[in-house]
């Protein structure tokens, strides 16, 4: 009998279709209805790793941009009343000229640990999400077009944020403006008369600053769940799973509805240059959408409780510094920043929010297309070689 072999289909250029041999589950279609990659050949499980990985290597080259986000999150919490609050370039400075260029990588760990759960996750859920709800349109004859891709962005953030809330309190913790060991300083600070600490390091306190900073992910752990139980690991949750949901369905479905348009309306070819313009698009309006929620959420997962129950400080020495209140709920955490600090306090990093989440974005989307594309290529080929001959 003559040797069959295995046949191309031209509708999908990665997928080799070989007979009589079950393939993977294909999650995209034809480009008309694609996600943001078509993961062909490529099943949930490793969809979650290559995910992670990626999202792990941008989350390596930008922690930098990220501790700076969540100081400029965190500072009124003991920012002074009537003191002018320092900008991105300023706290960028003040951190390196505190507390040295490793102060860039606090909480690196955590942050890289929350990367692969929360992306593998998000990443790998809104692939097999959109290729589902493709599927019930099909047999329906129906097109959903960009509500598709919104519904599974949402579906996918919230699978993704409430697996890795507990990574972001840590990260959070590790990266803020002061840690509870600090505080007491900053206040005594004030009353003795000397000037606050600056946002970006605490040089009055340096013994105190070394010990936070050197805090490991498992100790910090361990004290949240001695101090505060199982419910410190989910504070935040309450926002940060809505802020989670509409953040990835706006950005995936805005970066996927981007590179539709530039692929096939303005004849650009699918490649960095695409992918690196939609990505821009994306972010800017995730910027817009996710800033308030980002920081109600930094604000929640910092505090470990009342500051007056935690520093027992002495009656008065806390007067005059913004945000010593304690936040019982988002909704409470969004009316005190607005009383307390002002409206647009709300969008307070939200330049560095953009900064951190452009370059982060861009390349956890662009490798993690890349290695879905190279893995599918070296499945194929290794299933080529199975085949009798």
């Amino acid at each position: 009998s003559l040797r069959q072999r295995p046949s191309l289909c031209l509708d999908e250029p990665v997928r080799v279709c070989f007979p009589k041999k079950k393939m993977p589950a294909v999650t995209g279609s034809s480009s008309s209805s694609s996600s943001p990659t078509d993961a062909v050949g490529v099943s949930f499980g490793e969809n979650v790793i290559l995910g992670g990985c990626a999202a792990s290597f941008a989350g390596l080259l930008t922690n930098p941009l990220e501790v700076i986000k969540t100081r400029i999150q965190t500072r009124g919490v003991v920012q002074p009343v009537g003191v002018r609050p320092e900008g991105y370039l300023s706290v960028a400075s003040s951190i390196l000229r505190n507390e040295g260029p490793n102060a860039f990588y606090k909480g690196a760990w955590s942050f890289l640990s929350y990367q692969f759960a929360f992306n593998g996750v998000r990443l790998a859920s809104f692939d097999f999400f959109y290729a589902q709800i493709r599927a019930l349109r099909a047999a329906n004859e129906s097109d959903g077009g960009v509500l598709d891709r919104m519904a599974a962005g949402m579906m996918a953030g919230i699978c993704g944020s409430v697996l890795a809330n507990p990574l972001a309190v840590i990260k959070n913790r590790q990266q803020a403006v002061y840690s509870v060991d600090e505080l007491p300083n900053v206040f005594e600070n004030k009353s003795s008369g000397r000037k606050p600490m600056a946002v970006g390091g605490a040089p009055a306190a340096p013994a105190a600053a070394a010990a936070s900073a050197g805090k490991s992910m498992g100790t910090e752990l361990r004290e949240i769940l001695r101090g505060e139980g199982v419910p410190g690991l989910l504070r935040g949750a309450s926002v940060a799973v809505p802020r989670v949901m509409i953040g990835s369905g706006v950005q995936l479905t805005v970066y996927g509805t981007a590179k539709e348009y530039l692929t096939q309306k303005m004849g650009m070819k699918d490649d960095h240059v695409s992918q690196g313009v939609a990505s821009v698009v994306a972010i800017s309006v995730l910027t817009l959408v996710s800033t308030p929620f980002d920081l109600v959420m930094s604000r929640l997962q910092r505090q470990r409780g009342a500051l007056s129950d935690v520093l027992k400080l002495p009656q008065g020495a806390a007067e005059g510094f913004q945000g010593t209140h304690h936040y019982s709920s988002a909704v409470d955490c969004v009316q005190k920043v607005v009383r307390h600090e002002g409206v647009l306090t709300l969008w307070s990093g939200a330049t560095a929010f953009f900064m951190r989440f452009l370059p982060h974005a861009s390349i956890t989307l662009v490798v993690w297309e890349g290695l879905k594309k190279r893995y599918a290529d070296s499945k194929a080929e290794r299933q080529r070689e199975e085949l009798p001959r």
